[in-house]
């Protein structure tokens, strides 16, 4: 099932047409839930909403999708944990430490929404088209071969980026560096369209993931690339930190392609079955750099991966 987040409060699914229904009342919200709260009750009790929600679904028109506005998927999680440096490359380097950053939530805008670079002294601004995992219980300390048991579902996400000078990892407003800083900016985690169910998904590993800039393919890549599946990703997670319903769990990306973002570029994601994200970006400096990939970044991973 494909359930979108929209107009502030509402909670829907995608019926056979492409047109979002309103099931916010059959999710029996209590009162002062937020939608959050609502997707988070959803996954929790899923068992019973799934058949309801699909006889809405059957049988009932819906909204038409341009006449929304369509938020995050999962709008306000209690955290995103990203994973960094976990693809093979094309098979030019083997498998790494399983890296985890954090980012803030606030980071987070729908589809359609608009990537605002901040007026810091970055050397660049670039996309990272990736997976995001979906938890959809309570998880800690999970036990080798279970972590797909706590997956609800899965949604494009961009990890937009800002990289500092002389080749130092990110800048922050204070010239010192920093993962979270140069990754956490507000609406630096487009995501979405929807959140596509696990069930409906099928291997994520079977998924191919592709983002246009202006039209042109940047990133092309399947996620068979990964170095570590998905339920061992949600298990090594889960020994750091206890997992909530809705929490974020991003695969990282493959490298190759990679290009700088800028005033009014369009970036399109797709990922196998899970729609499109479309976002544009907004530079007040209006700043500029060569569109070539990026290919400084690659050479600094295939170096980390020879250490």
């Amino acid at each position: 099932m494909k359930l979108v987040c929209f107009n502030t409060e509402r909670l829907g699914g995608i019926n056979a047409d492409g047109r979002i229904v309103d099931l916010t009342a059959l999710a029996q919200p209590l009162p002062g839930h937020t939608i959050q709260q609502v997707l988070e009750k959803v996954m929790l009790g899923w068992a019973d909403f799934k058949s309801v929600f699909e006889h809405a679904l059957a049988t009932q028109q819906g909204l038409d999708p341009d006449e929304v506005a369509l938020m995050p998927p999962v709008p306000a999680p209690s955290k995103i944990l990203c994973y960094g440096l976990n693809f093979l490359e094309f098979g030019k380097i083997p498998p790494l430490d399983k890296e985890i950053f954090i980012k803030a939530t606030s980071s987070l805008v729908g589809t359609g929404g608009t990537v605002v670079l901040p007026e810091v002294n970055a050397s660049l601004f670039y996309h990272e088209a990736e997976l995001a995992i979906v938890v959809g219980r309570p998880a800690y300390r999970l036990a080798p071969g279970t972590g797909l048991q706590s997956v609800f579902g899965y949604a494009n996400f961009i990890d937009v980026t800002a990289r500092g000078t002389a080749g130092d990892p990110v800048i922050m407003p204070n010239g010192r560096y920093s993962l979270f800083t140069g990754k956490s900016w507000d609406t630096f985690s487009p995501m979405g369209p929807w959140l596509v169910t696990a069930d409906e998904a099928g291997d994520p590993l079977a998924m191919h993931v592709r983002l246009w800039l202006n039209g042109t393919l940047r990133q092309d890549f399947p996620m068979s690339d990964i170095a570590f599946g998905i339920g061992e990703l949600v298990e090594n997670v889960s020994h750091v930190t206890s997992l909530r319903p809705g929490d974020i769990i991003t695969t990282g990306t493959n490298h190759s392609g990679m290009c700088a973002l800028q005033h009014d570029d369009l970036a399109v994601q797709e990922i196998t079955g899970l729609g499109r994200l479309q976002v544009s970006v907004s530079d007040p400096l209006r700043r500029s750099w060569p569109r070539e990939p990026n290919q400084e970044l690659l050479e600094n991973i295939y170096r980390l991966a020879k250490r």
